[in-house]
Parts: C-alpha cells; sequence; structure tokens
C-alpha cells in the first residue's frame, strides 16, 4: 500500500513557539536559536532530514472521539462546563496534530484515513497553508477546526474554509496572519459558528466586527466569542455588537484590549438582560466604576467574571456588580488594589452567596472583614486563593474552615516577590492554629499552599494532616519551624500526596524524608531546596519507593554526593527537573531519557560533561554559556516523541513475532512429544505382553518336561525294578532248587 509519509523539517527563523513551562519560558529564545542544531543528535552527524513516518499510522494511533461541550480552564479553575448529552450532534471522532511539523502535502491522504472526522486541530503548525486546507475538502462532516498560531493562514486560506468548511461550528484561528478581508470571508461563508477565536489577530479592526454582527443578526447562534488581544478595533464597533445582537452572546473574552474603556456599555439593558454568562476583561486598565453599573444592568446571569489587573476598580465597582450580578460563581480580582476590606465584605455579603471560586491575589488591603464574610456567606466555597493577602489572620481562617466546608483549594503564601519592604506586607498572619482548623473542617481538601508562612509550625501542620487524607499538593516553603515529625504525619495520612514542596525548611533531614517516601509512594514532584541536613540514605530510598518521581530538586543540599544522582538515575528513569553534583552525576543520567531541565550551576560538573549530556538526551538541549539543560521547543518534543513511539513499537513488534514463534514451535513441539510418547507407551506395552508371553510359554515348557523326565524316571525305575525284581525271582528260583537238591540228597 503506498502511503504519503510526514516529513519533518526545521523550523524558520521567525517562529514563535508556546513554551508549557512557567520558569522556563525564559530560556524560549535560546530554544528557538538551538533547534536546529539540535536536529544533529536526531537525524545524525550528516544534519540529513531523512527520517519519515507514515501520517495514517499516526492517525490510526492517535484518532479519539471528543465532543464539543468541553471545559475552559485557565490557571487551574474551572470556568465553563456545558454537561454531554446523550443527544450531542457534535460528537464523533478527533484528531490533534498540534505542535507537530505537518505540511501541506501530508494531507492528502488524511480524508481517506479517517473521512468521519468532526474535529481537527493544527495549533502551531506552521507550514499548514491554504494548499493543506483544499486537501481536506474532503471533510464534510467537520464541525470544529483549530488553526490557532499557523502563520501560513492568511486571507486566501480564509476563502478556502468558506468555500468547503461551511457546516463548521467551532473556529479558532488565534494569532494568525489574516486580515479583516478573511474574517468577513469567513462570517459570510460559515454561517452555523458557535465558537469563535480570534484572540491575537493584530489586523482585525471595526471591519471585522461589523462582519461579526452580522452573522449574528442573521444566525443568532454565537454563543462564545474572543476577541482578546485585539487591540485595533473601536469602543464604538463593540457597543454597536453588545447592543444590538450581542445579546445571545454566553462567552466573551476582550482581555487585554487596553483600548477598551467604555465599549462595555453595550451591555446596559433597561428592562432585560443579556445571556451572557462568562465574561473575561482582564487587563483592560481603562474600564472604571461606571463600567460595572453596565455589567449589573445587562448581565444578570453572570456567572464567571475576571477583573484581573484593572488598578481603576475599587469598593464603588463592587456596590454596583452586587445590585445585579448576584448569580456570580466565579471572582478574579487579581491585584486589583484599590478594593478595601469594608468594600469587598460587603459585596460578600450581597452577592456572595453562589461563590464556588474566589481569587483576590495581591490585593493587600483585604482584611479581617473580608475573612468573616466569607465565612458567613459563601458556604459553596470550593476555591479560595488569598495569595499576598497578609493580613488575614488565624481567627479569619478558622471562620472560614468552619463556614466554608467544601473547600478543595486554599492558598495563603506570602509574596516574596514584593517590593515592599515591610514585614506587614510580606508575611502571613497565619500560623499553626489556623491551618489546624483548615484540616479539622475542610476535610475534602486536595490543595494547600502556605509558602512563607513563617508562623506556621510543625504541631500546626500534624493537626491538619490528620483529616486530610485527600491532599494531593502541598506546599510549605520557607515555613521554617517544619521538623521531622510534622513530615512523617504527611506520611502516614496523606497518601494520595503527589506534589510537595518543602524548601528551605531547614529542620528537616535524613528521617522526614525517609518516613515521606514510605508513606507517600504517588510522590510525582518534590522540591527539597536548601535541605544541608539531607544525605544519600534518604535519596537512595526514595528513589526506590518513589519510582513515578519526575520532578526533583536537590540545590544546596550540601551533604549529597554523586551516589544519590546515580541511584536516582538508574531507580527514576522518567526524572524531569533534577539537581547535579559532579561529572561522574552527569555520566549516570544517559539512562534517564526523558529528562528535560537539569541546572548544574554551582556545581562540580563541567560544560564539557552537561554538552555530552545534551547530545545524548532526546528532549534537552544545552543553555550556552551555563552548566544547565534546557527542554528544547515543544513540536521537537511532540516528534521524538513520536519517532520514540514507532521505536518503541517497531521492538516490541519484534519482540511479539519471536514470542509468537517461540509459542508455535512449543506448541508443535508438544504436540510431537506427546505423539512420541504415546508411540512409546504402546510399543512398551507391547514389549511387556511379549516378554511375559515369552516367560509364560517358558514357564509351560519346563513344567511339561519337568513331567517327561519324571515319565522317563518312572519308566526306568519300573524297568530296573522289574529286571531286579526278576533276578531275585531268579536267584529264589535257584536257590530252592540248590536246596531242594540238598535236601533230597
Amino acid at each position: 500500500m503506498n502511503t504519503k509519509l510526514l516529513s519533518w523539517r526545521s523550523l524558520d527563523d521567525g517562529e514563535n513557539p508556546l513554551d508549557d513551562y512557567g520558569e522556563e519560558g525564559k530560556d524560549g529564545e535560546h530554544e528557538r536559536n538551538t533547534a536546529k542544531n539540535r536536529t544533529v543528535g536526531l537525524f545524525g552527524e550528516d544534519n540529513s532530514f531523512n527520517t519519515y513516518y507514515g501520517i495514517e499510522k499516526f492517525i490510526q494511533v492517535h484518532i479519539c472521539s471528543f465532543s464539543l461541550s468541553d471545559c475552559l480552564v485557565e490557571g487551574g479553575i474551572q470556568l465553563h462546563h456545558r454537561g454531554e448529552s446523550k443527544h450531542d450532534k457534535y460528537c464523533g471522532k478527533e484528531l490533534d496534530l498540534a505542535y507537530l511539523p505537518v505540511q501541506n502535502e501530508d494531507l492528502i491522504y488524511l480524508p481517506s484515513c479517517s473521512n468521519d472526522l468532526k474535529s481537527l486541530s493544527f495549533a502551531h503548525c506552521s507550514s499548514i497553508g491554504k494548499v493543506g486546507l483544499k486537501n481536506l475538502s474532503h471533510l464534510q462532516v467537520l464541525v470544529r477546526l483549530d488553526l490557532s498560531y499557523c502563520k501560513n493562514i492568511c486571507d486566501e486560506s480564509c476563502s478556502v474554509i468558506k468555500e468547503n468548511f461551511n457546516r463548521l461550528r467551532c473556529l479558532k484561528m488565534r494569532g494568525c496572519n489574516i486580515s479583516d478581508a478573511g474574517i468577513i470571508r469567513i462570517m459570510e461563508g460559515c454561517l452555523y459558528l458557535e465558537t469563535i477565536s480570534f484572540g491575537g489577530v493584530i489586523k482585525l479592526s471595526d471591519r471585522a466586527i461589523q462582519a461579526i454582527e452580522t452573522n449574528l443578526s442573521l444566525m443568532n447562534l454565537i454563543a462564545e466569542l474572543d476577541l482578546s488581544r485585539c487591540t485595533r478595533f473601536t469602543n464604538e464597533s463593540l457597543i454597536s455588537l453588545l447592543e444590538h445582537d450581542g445579546g445571545v452572546i454566553k462567552s466573551l473574552d476582550i482581555s487585554y484590549c487596553t483600548q477598551i474603556n467604555i465599549g462595555l456599555i453595550g451591555f446596559k439593558r433597561n428592562f432585560t438582560s443579556t445571556k451572557c454568562h462568562i465574561l473575561n476583561i482582564r487587563g483592560l486598565t481603562g474600564i472604571c466604576n461606571s463600567t460595572m453599573s453596565w455589567l449589573s444592568d445587562g448581565c444578570k446571569y453572570l456567572k464567571f467574571l475576571d477583573l484581573s489587573f484593572s488598578r481603576l476598580v475599587d469598593d464603588s465597582a463592587l456596590s454596583y456588580l452586587s445590585k445585579g450580578c448576584t448569580r456570580l460563581s466565579s471572582l478574579l480580582l487579581t491585584k486589583c488594589t484599590e478594593i478595601s476590606d469594608s468594600g469587598f465584605a460587603d459585596f460578600i455579603f450581597n452577592a456572595g452567596r453562589n461563590l464556588k471560586t474566589i481569587v483576590v491575589r495581591n490585593c493587600s488591603q483585604l482584611g479581617e472583614f473580608s475573612g468573616m464574610a466569607i465565612a458567613k456567606s459563601c458556604q459553596k466555597l470550593v476555591h479560595l486563593d488569598i495569595f499576598g493577602v497578609p493580613r488575614i489572620s488565624n481567627e479569619s481562617l478558622q471562620k472560614i474552615a468552619k463556614g466554608c466546608r467544601w473547600l478543595e483549594y486554599i492558598d495563603f503564601s506570602a509574596d516574596i516577590n514584593s517590593l515592599d519592604l515591610s514585614r506587614k506586607a510580606r508575611v502571613p498572619r497565619i500560623g499553626g492554629e489556623g491551618i489546624r482548623s483548615v484540616g479539622q473542617y475542610c476535610k475534602g481538601v486536595k490543595v494547600l499552599k502556605c509558602n512563607g508562612a513563617s508562623m506556621l509550625d510543625s504541631r500546626g501542620l500534624m493537626g491538619a494532616m490528620l483529616h486530610c487524607a485527600n491532599l494531593i499538593v502541598l506546599h510549605v516553603r520557607y515555613c521554617f519551624k517544619i521538623e521531622d515529625y510534622a513530615v512523617m504525619a504527611v506520611s502516614e495520612h496523606c497518601h494520595e500526596l503527589s506534589d510537595a514542596d518543602f524548601g528551605c525548611c531547614v529542620k528537616i533531614s535524613d528521617r522526614g524524608i525517609i518516613g515521606l517516601s514510605q508513606g507517600c509512594r504517588q510522590l510525582k514532584k518534590l522540591d527539597l531546596l536548601g535541605l544541608r541536613l539531607l544525605t544519600d540514605k534518604s535519596i537512595k530510598l526514595l528513589a526506590r519507593r518513589c519510582p513515578n518521581l519526575s520532578t526533583l530538586i536537590l540545590r544546596g543540599c550540601e551533604k549529597l554526593t554523586d551516589i544519590s544522582i546515580s541511584i536516582l538515575s538508574k531507580c527514576c528513569r522518567s526524572l524531569t527537573v533534577i539537581g547535579g553534583i559532579s561529572d561522574f552525576s552527569v555520566s549516570k543520567l544517559h539512562s534517564c531519557n526523558l529528562i528535560r531541565l537539569v541546572d548544574f550551576t554551582n556545581t562540580e560538573a563541567s560544560y564539557g560533561a552537561v554538552a555530552n549530556l545534551a547530545r545524548q538526551l532526546p528532549f534537552a538541549v544545552k543553555v550556552p554559556a551555563r552548566c544547565k539543560i534546557s527542554p528544547v521547543h515543544h513540536s521537537f518534543r511532540q516528534y521524538k516523541q513520536f519517532v520514540k513511539y514507532h521505536d518503541f513499537l517497531a521492538i516490541h513488534q519484534k519482540n511479539l513475532s519471536k514470542t509468537i514463534r517461540a509459542f508455535i514451535c512449543k506448541r508443535a513441539y508438544i504436540k510431537w512429544r506427546r505423539i512420541a510418547l504415546s508411540s512409546c507407551i504402546l510399543i512398551q506395552t507391547q514389549f511387556r505382553r511379549f516378554e511375559a508371553v515369552k516367560k509364560l510359554k517358558a514357564k509351560h515348557r519346563g513344567h511339561a518336561l519337568k513331567i517327561l523326565e519324571t515319565i522317563a524316571c518312572m519308566f526306568k525305575f519300573v524297568r530296573m525294578k522289574a529286571n531286579i525284581v526278576g533276578k531275585v525271582v531268579i536267584i529264589q528260583s535257584y536257590c530252592r532248587r540248590f536246596f531242594a537238591r540238598t535236601q533230597f540228597c
């Protein structure tokens, strides 16, 4: 069968990859510059791209079912979910080719591989363009298409979408190189669109907004609209869209559209309300208190609101919201520094009964009143993030724990990067009593973060862990009072713990880490930064008992030697982040093929050893002028995983064929052996019968001979007796004659 091959080429110099790591994103520029050089370790020393794999086999392996009713998740918070029903029309097969080096010619055979595809994703596939979309024209049932960050998608590609994919329900074109003309063509041809994403389209202006408005007026179907980071359309066009036909939009994202200030006045209604449930206006620095009054009048059904980084929003804005938006379930107010403690408390009392998610990160003015209001009004609260809010004390946290017993996520960490030099602005007032109450009343807590809570002691942590059997994430970095017996209490009660951070808890020694490894066997991430009392003994047991460990930070552990790294390389083959020691440790890491990030800064490791390790690892590359290995570009990583997966399949296919051959040979041998054994048994039986008959005949022959010999002896005896008797008779007759003669004479 002739199969079109999936080819691989180097990244363009102007490509902007998306790094999926937080702190690692700083090295993204280096990864782009070294992406081409990294191909030497993959394709050989001649740097030739001769590795190909069939796209049909890849499709058959990676195709899966999906539903258009998916979740929108941001920052670990569930924003929106429409449950799947039994009669969902948009359920079908999905193929995700995101980040892979797919070419236009590779898509010719895609319809023949699976003609009933309903969802297709080409996110970050920079080579896909007009020709590739034409090759997909046979996919008549396609309802979901993702072309995010495909740089070759232009206005001509939009014409292809208009002609061939007029049944689309969901279209995502974030970051594409399209203009108003392309968007107008899409709106004219794809009349059944329900989800549209044009986020990051720089050329989008008022003409595109008018085209969306026209589509809405005709079909009235668009429910989700993403215009984030589009800075060229004006307030007037947004007002017109929201006033005339925007009432049916359920989800609107205009985050970081910094030109918008009065555009949200389009939500204002006199006697009715829009159907908007999700509104993301994150980073709109121009909105003010009057904007909230418009939302209060026109968004009565609003459930999710993100006002993060809106520094002009204050207590008046919250008072406006409390009058109309009483159905809010998620509220994000990150760095809204103008909101006071009393103003937020009043809002919670008036409109916080349905809140399940509250994020008030770095709202430094919040304090005791806010905590009391949350405890009394937010009984359905599940997610509470008060990161960088130091004025909430133990008493407030105790009341929150008693009133909000459904809490699953709580973060009251200190903002260690704050520019305020005062101690009150950085260190939270929560200690052992507050954390103990969280564990006592909120027994379903899964995530607990209290980094920088220097008042937290071992007794408080032990009291909390007694009831937190479902805990998955525990971060207590910079909690200097925590000791070994607190860590052992964690291991005794939290067996499902997968992410733990004990960085800079300097009183923890080998005893605590050994106990942690004994009880928490599902650990995947562990941070032991700066634990100077640790030795190789604890790391040895940790590596053996926690085989799923993928992230381990050992920087600053001065007593560890190369033995720890060598043991980790043998027992934990999927390590992603570790701390190194010397060149011997570096040489032992060659067996860990899945390592992506290793930092050997301030260690005895040499540049040559680190460079050699980087050449051996398939998913990592060395950072120039530093003893550090960082992840390669995401598309490289996906492709190499694909190559490695096929190598894995090839190896196991060979092993399987050998096993099948051995099994067949074994069955044939067993069958032959059974036949041989049965033949041997028959032969032995016949031989035994023959021997028995032979012995019986010999026995009967001997008996007959004995009888014949006896008869012969008897005949001889009788004959001899007769002879003797005859002779005796003759002698007797002679004797009688003799005596008779003597007497007569």
